[in-house]
């Protein structure tokens, strides 16, 4: 029998976001993103497709939950930041 293990090149797991002012951006998304697959975020306007992506380069760090790139969590350090946005787009 052969196994299928998928690999998650990004994941969100539980991640919530308020914003400076107090606003919901995101509210315990879970969401992972498999090598080799495609995806699509669709959703209104103010749905929090940005606000998921920019969590996604580590542009904004989750008020709880976490970000992983390939099974490992973000590390929000300058030069761990660097590296991972040379290779998320």
């Amino acid at each position: 029998m052969m196994s299928t293990t998928s690999l998650n090149v990004l994941e969100l797991q539980q991640v919530s976001y308020r914003y400076p002012d107090g606003s919901r951006g995101l509210d315990g998304i879970s969401i992972a993103f498999e090598k080799g697959k495609k995806s699509t975020v669709l959703g209104l306007n103010g749905a929090g497709k940005t606000t998921l992506f920019l969590h996604c380069n580590g542009i904004l760090k989750p008020g709880s939950g976490r970000v992983l790139f390939y099974d490992t969590p973000f590390e929000y350090t300058r030069k761990s930041l660097c590296s991972l946005r040379s290779r998320v787009g």
